[in-house]
Order: C-alpha cells, then sequence, then structure tokens
C-alpha cells in the first residue's frame, strides 16, 4: 500500500513564518554592481545548460494581463515570479504593476522566502541593460538617452552609468515626468547633467537620438520612438519595455542597421513585438539574430567593438533573472 502524502502545512500560522523581503531590504542587500554580476552569472548558468526555464505563461483578465514565470537554477534557487499589469490602476491610486516572489527550497520544494517583486523586477531589468551595454557599447561611451520616465527609468540609467562613464543623461517622455525624473536625480547625482523634455518637442527628440552613445527605450509604446535612420554610428541600444507581440519601440530601420541581440531566442520570438511585426510584414528576418546574452556573457559568441557599428538588445524578461537575483538578496541578508 503507497503511503498516505504528506501535505504542506498551509495555514495561518505557518505561513506568517516565511520570511518576507521588502523592497527596502532588496535595495540595501543588492546594489547595481552587484545586480550586474549577479546577472552575469544567471547567464552564463543559462548558457552552460544549468537553467530549467519554460516560457512564461500569459493569462489575460478582464483588467489586465497576469504572467506567471518560474525557474530552476542547478545549484542555485528555484521558484516563480508572478507579476501583473493591470493599466487601469492608477487611476484609482494603484501601481500599473505588481510582484511577488517565491522561492522554493530545491532539495524539497519546501516554500522559503517571499520578495517584493516589483522593485525587484526593475532591479534585475536594469542589471541586465547593465550587463548588456557593458558587452555591447562604446567603452567610452558619456551620452545616454533614455525614452520612458516610468517606475523602470532610474534604474535603467543608474545600470548604464554603472559600467559606463555617462556625463550627460537625456530623458523622454510623453508627460513632464521626464522633468522630475531628471530633477531628482541631479540631486542625488550632481555629477552628471540630466535634461529633460516632452515627445512633443520633435526636434530635440531627434537630436537627443543623433548624439547618443546609448540609447534605452523603456516604454509601452506600440509605435517606433525615432526614426532608425538617426542613430549614428557606434551607438548601442536597450529597448526593454515592450513586452507584448503588439508592442513596439523601434522600427525595421534600426535592425537592419544594427547587430541584433536577444536575451533568449525562443522568448523572443514568442512574445517580442519589436522583432515580431518587421518579421511578420517581411521587413526584417529572424534570422539576422547574432547571438543570446548567454552566449555573450559566456563568451562562446564575441563581438569585438567595431567604432562603426550600431549594436541592438532586446530585453523580454525572464524568470532566470528574478530567482538569481532573489536567491543573491537572500544569500545577502542571511551572511
Amino acid at each position: 500500500m503507497m503511503p498516505e502524502p504528506v501535505i504542506c502545512d498551509t495555514t495561518p500560522a505557518a505561513m506568517t513564518t516565511l520570511p518576507y523581503y521588502t523592497a527596502d531590504d532588496i535595495r540595501k542587500a543588492l546594489p547595481m554592481p552587484a545586480a550586474i554580476e549577479v546577472m552575469r552569472a544567471a547567464f552564463r548558468a543559462l548558457h552552460a545548460g544549468a537553467v530549467t526555464m519554460p516560457v512564461r505563461l500569459g493569462m489575460n483578465t478582464p483588467n489586465g494581463l497576469c504572467l506567471f514565470m518560474p525557474a530552476h537554477i542547478q545549484n542555485g534557487g528555484l521558484g516563480q515570479k508572478v507579476v501583473t499589469v493591470f493599466p487601469g490602476n492608477p487611476a484609482n491610486g494603484l501601481p500599473t504593476i505588481h510582484a511577488i516572489i517565491l522561492l522554493l527550497d530545491p532539495a524539497n520544494g519546501q516554500p522559503k522566502a517571499l520578495l517584493e517583486g516589483t522593485y525587484l523586477t526593475a532591479l534585475r531589468t536594469g542589471a541586465v541593460t547593465g550587463l548588456a551595454t557593458d558587452l555591447l557599447a562604446n567603452p567610452q561611451a558619456r551620452v545616454l538617452t533614455i525614452f520612458g520616465a516610468g517606475g523602470q527609468a532610474a534604474h535603467q540609467i543608474e545600470a548604464v552609468c554603472a559600467v559606463r562613464p555617462i556625463e550627460a543623461v537625456r530623458i523622454i517622455s510623453r508627460s513632464h515626468s521626464a522633468a522630475q525624473l531628471a530633477t531628482k536625480l541631479a540631486k542625488s547625482d550632481p555629477t552628471r547633467r540630466y535634461i529633460a523634455h516632452t515627445t512633443d518637442n520633435a526636434s530635440a527628440s531627434e537630436a537627443a537620438v543623433r548624439e547618443a552613445d546609448v540609447i534605452v527605450c523603456c516604454t509601452t509604446s506600440r509605435q517606433p520612438l525615432f526614426d532608425g535612420a538617426w542613430v549614428r554610428a557606434g551607438t548601442h541600444v536597450n529597448a526593454v519595455g515592450a513586452y507584448m507581440p503588439l508592442m513596439r519601440e523601434v522600427d525595421a530601420t534600426l535592425l537592419n542597421r544594427a547587430v541584433v541581440t536577444v536575451d533568449d531566442r525562443a522568448a523572443a520570438l514568442h512574445e517580442a513585438g519589436d522583432l515580431l511585426i518587421p518579421i511578420a510584414d517581411g521587413t526584417w528576418s529572424a534570422d539576422k539574430i547574432v547571438a543570446d546574452l548567454s552566449q555573450l556573457a559566456a563568451e562562446s559568441v564575441q563581438l569585438p567593438y567595431d567604432p562603426q557599428r550600431i549594436t541592438f538588445f532586446k530585453s523580454d524578461g525572464l524568470a532566470v533573472e528574478d530567482i538569481a537575483a532573489a536567491q543573491a538578496v537572500m544569500a545577502a541578508v542571511l551572511h
């Protein structure tokens, strides 16, 4: 006779003993330079075949989108992130995005900890941008232009500045949030110039693109944010905002001029509108993807710096990033 299964104790008393790490805990435990190195190790593990990670599951509801993102890193972490994107939330005084991460014990499946996921998502997304920029951008890049001034923007700026000697940051958004972010960053970091304007100022947007050494696109746009012909030789572009097949931040002109890299081909060709839309209309081809970030991090594909080359990195966001970052937070807190 088979033994009766032992069911996990999920009573309120048992669950309240589960450690919970807040955004402030995460901020203290994992500063951006350390987070970038955690992402480097995570992508090397992915390249080595040491990661089990299904393509994330998306579920639409009447009010928003739910995403479920599990991953297992051998000799590392096991867990899942749940993230929701509800566009109507700001009208009710709530953030558009909520997220939480559950870490499990790889040895026995027992729940180990919960982590606030909204801040951690912004941190690890910025860290991946920092890693891609470190691997692909001009070593002397000094001007950063970023489209978008939402919750991710400050982390994107911090990450690029952590790996390149950025002297000027141009922030572009549809609203006055760009000016607010520029003012805030200038107070905390007076060593750099922060210039902001809205997308209504078309000439300023064009100039910001033409003068940039690094460009970050961090919006939920459904139309390209700028003409790819404006991007000058030697520029590196990170597209991190569009996360659904109908979203798009860059045009086919840019893709056809650039060396195109992605965080993961399967994920990118499943949901990255930046790539799927030009593939569908025949203006670009998926076989032009040169490398995954895991190949670059592991140096199995090497792209020596060329001052005339434009590079493009498409980030979709992978569960391995969340679990690696969450595991690093736990290790730092418990150390």
